[in-house]
């Protein structure tokens, strides 16, 4: 049996002090090009069957960005893109970005990382410029939490 971890930021659950925005992530199986149906148990699928040498296992698991509010505040919010928690420190105390609006991502090869993108308003809404994040430290730090409108 072959057993393959799939992380809660690709089945869409998220730490019990937050909910997500957006949907639920789907993820892909393949055996030798034939798509596997499981469900993950204890955040893990099983794979059994007979083994050859040559069997191919393709793992696809997507990481969209993850609109992520805290239950407890939610006039905030942070972006999370798989496993990686983005840092808004750097931007203006009273920025806000809105709900729906794109976010971009590209590849920064500098720091060999993800960095996303997007535009940040004042409280009148009002575009004030475009951010560009990074993948914060300490993912478990409510620094870097943006003050969000939902307009």
């Amino acid at each position: 049996a072959l057993h393959l971890r799939i992380p809660s930021w690709v089945t869409g659950d998220m730490l019990p002090a937050y909910e997500g925005i957006t949907g639920k992530n789907r993820y892909s199986v393949a055996v030798n090009g034939e798509n596997v149906l499981l469900h993950p148990e204890n955040g893990y699928i099983t794979i059994e069957r007979d083994w050859n040498t040559r069997d191919i296992v393709h793992l696809m698991l997507p990481s969209p960005v993850v609109r992520m509010v805290p239950k407890t505040e939610p006039n905030k919010i942070g972006l999370q893109r798989g496993p990686l928690v983005f840092d808004f420190s750097a931007l203006p105390d009273d920025a806000k970005i809105k709900g729906d609006d794109a976010i971009g991502n590209h590849f920064d090869k500098s720091i060999s990382a993800i960095v996303l993108t997007g535009k940040y308003y004042d409280a009148l809404g009002n575009e004030q410029g475009k951010y560009e994040i990074r993948p914060y430290a300490k993912s478990h730090s409510t620094k870097g939490i943006l003050t969000e409108s939902y307009k």
